[in-house]
Protein backbone atom coordinates (compact mmCIF):
# COMPACT_ATOMS: atom_id res chain seq x y z
CA UNK A 1 0.00 0.00 0.00
CA UNK A 2 1.12 3.69 -1.00
CA UNK A 3 1.07 6.81 1.30
CA UNK A 4 -2.21 8.11 1.03
CA UNK A 5 -4.12 5.20 -0.40
CA UNK A 6 -8.17 4.68 0.77
CA UNK A 7 -8.84 1.64 2.25
CA UNK A 8 -11.24 -0.33 4.69
CA UNK A 9 -10.91 -1.86 7.40
CA UNK A 10 -13.11 -4.65 9.10
CA UNK A 11 -13.12 -3.54 13.19
CA UNK A 12 -14.38 -6.58 14.89
CA UNK A 13 -15.67 -6.15 18.22
CA UNK A 14 -15.21 -2.28 17.65
CA UNK A 15 -18.29 -0.31 18.44
CA UNK A 16 -19.22 2.50 15.69
CA UNK A 17 -19.32 5.28 18.96
CA UNK A 18 -15.48 4.34 19.86
CA UNK A 19 -14.39 5.85 16.37
CA UNK A 20 -14.58 9.28 14.87
CA UNK A 21 -13.21 10.47 11.60
CA UNK A 22 -9.74 11.48 11.38
CA UNK A 23 -8.74 8.85 13.97
CA UNK A 24 -5.39 7.19 13.64
CA UNK A 25 -5.02 3.06 12.98
CA UNK A 26 -2.11 2.34 14.63
CA UNK A 27 0.12 -0.12 16.51
CA UNK A 28 -0.65 0.14 20.46
CA UNK A 29 2.80 1.72 21.82
CA UNK A 30 4.60 2.08 18.84
CA UNK A 31 3.74 5.65 17.96
CA UNK A 32 3.61 8.59 20.45
CA UNK A 33 0.30 10.73 20.58
CA UNK A 34 0.69 14.62 22.33
CA UNK A 35 -2.77 17.03 23.42
CA UNK A 36 -0.10 20.16 23.39
CA UNK A 37 2.70 20.95 20.88
CA UNK A 38 4.73 23.85 20.03
CA UNK A 39 4.15 25.07 16.64
CA UNK A 40 5.54 27.64 14.24
CA UNK A 41 3.52 29.80 11.69
CA UNK A 42 4.51 28.98 7.56
CA UNK A 43 1.74 30.59 6.49
CA UNK A 44 -0.81 33.13 7.30
CA UNK A 45 -2.03 35.33 9.72
CA UNK A 46 0.35 36.35 13.26
CA UNK A 47 -0.34 34.25 15.89
CA UNK A 48 -0.89 37.97 17.85
CA UNK A 49 -3.43 38.49 16.02
CA UNK A 50 -5.54 35.06 16.16
CA UNK A 51 -8.43 34.24 18.60
CA UNK A 52 -7.52 31.59 21.56
CA UNK A 53 -10.04 29.10 20.35
CA UNK A 54 -9.07 27.53 16.87
CA UNK A 55 -9.63 24.27 14.88
CA UNK A 56 -6.95 22.48 14.01
CA UNK A 57 -6.94 20.10 11.08
CA UNK A 58 -4.39 17.35 10.47
CA UNK A 59 -4.87 14.29 8.33
CA UNK A 60 -8.57 14.01 8.31
CA UNK A 61 -8.63 15.38 12.08
CA UNK A 62 -10.58 18.18 12.92
CA UNK A 63 -9.77 18.98 16.66
CA UNK A 64 -10.88 22.33 18.95
CA UNK A 65 -7.56 23.96 20.39
CA UNK A 66 -6.50 26.97 22.67
CA UNK A 67 -3.35 28.83 21.31
CA UNK A 68 -1.33 30.34 23.39
CA UNK A 69 1.20 32.83 21.31
CA UNK A 70 4.85 33.21 22.03
CA UNK A 71 4.94 35.90 19.66
CA UNK A 72 4.48 36.64 15.63
CA UNK A 73 5.49 33.03 14.92
CA UNK A 74 5.48 30.71 17.90
CA UNK A 75 3.37 29.70 19.90
CA UNK A 76 1.87 26.16 21.70
CA UNK A 77 -1.50 24.43 20.99
CA UNK A 78 -3.76 22.60 23.57
CA UNK A 79 -5.59 19.99 21.28
CA UNK A 80 -8.80 18.69 23.16
CA UNK A 81 -7.60 15.27 21.99
CA UNK A 82 -4.69 13.26 22.13
CA UNK A 83 -2.87 13.13 18.49
CA UNK A 84 -0.89 11.08 16.74
CA UNK A 85 1.54 13.91 16.11
CA UNK A 86 5.82 14.16 15.61
CA UNK A 87 8.34 16.87 14.72
CA UNK A 88 7.32 18.29 11.16
CA UNK A 89 3.96 17.42 11.15
CA UNK A 90 2.03 19.99 9.24
CA UNK A 91 -1.58 21.72 10.47
CA UNK A 92 -4.16 23.80 9.70
CA UNK A 93 -5.54 26.01 11.74
CA UNK A 94 -9.41 28.05 11.45
CA UNK A 95 -11.27 30.03 13.46
CA UNK A 96 -14.46 28.06 14.58
CA UNK A 97 -15.95 31.20 14.40
CA UNK A 98 -15.98 32.08 10.70
CA UNK A 99 -14.89 29.02 9.44
CA UNK A 100 -11.62 30.89 7.70
CA UNK A 101 -8.55 29.41 7.37
CA UNK A 102 -6.31 31.17 9.50
CA UNK A 103 -2.84 29.78 8.25
CA UNK A 104 -0.54 26.79 8.25
CA UNK A 105 1.80 25.74 10.80
CA UNK A 106 4.78 22.88 11.37
CA UNK A 107 5.16 20.95 14.68
CA UNK A 108 8.46 22.24 16.16
CA UNK A 109 7.44 19.90 19.38
CA UNK A 110 5.89 17.21 19.33
CA UNK A 111 7.00 16.83 23.65
CA UNK A 112 6.81 20.48 25.02
CA UNK A 113 8.29 20.74 28.49
CA UNK A 114 6.40 23.07 31.10
CA UNK A 115 7.35 26.90 30.64
CA UNK A 116 10.14 28.28 32.29
CA UNK A 117 12.41 24.59 32.16
CA UNK A 118 15.37 24.74 30.34
CA UNK A 119 15.82 22.21 27.80
CA UNK A 120 18.89 20.79 28.17
CA UNK A 121 19.03 17.23 26.84
CA UNK A 122 17.42 16.91 23.35
CA UNK A 123 14.65 14.40 23.20
CA UNK A 124 14.50 14.00 19.13
CA UNK A 125 10.95 15.63 19.85
CA UNK A 126 11.50 18.97 19.15
CA UNK A 127 13.73 21.56 17.46
CA UNK A 128 13.41 24.04 20.20
CA UNK A 129 16.77 22.70 21.66
CA UNK A 130 17.64 25.26 24.45
CA UNK A 131 15.06 27.74 23.72
CA UNK A 132 11.75 28.53 26.42
CA UNK A 133 9.22 31.00 25.42
CA UNK A 134 9.54 34.08 27.53
CA UNK A 135 5.96 33.80 28.79
CA UNK A 136 3.71 32.01 31.47
CA UNK A 137 2.04 29.45 29.42
CA UNK A 138 -0.55 26.89 30.40
CA UNK A 139 -0.37 23.22 29.12
CA UNK A 140 1.67 21.20 30.91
Amino acid sequence: MEPVSRVALNLRDVAPTDIRRGDALVTPGAWPTTGIVGIQRTTGVAYTELPEQLTVHVGTASVPARLRPFGADHARLVLDRQLPLVLGDRLVLRDPGSRSVMGGARILDADPRPCGVAVTEPTGHSAWQGWIPPVTCWGR
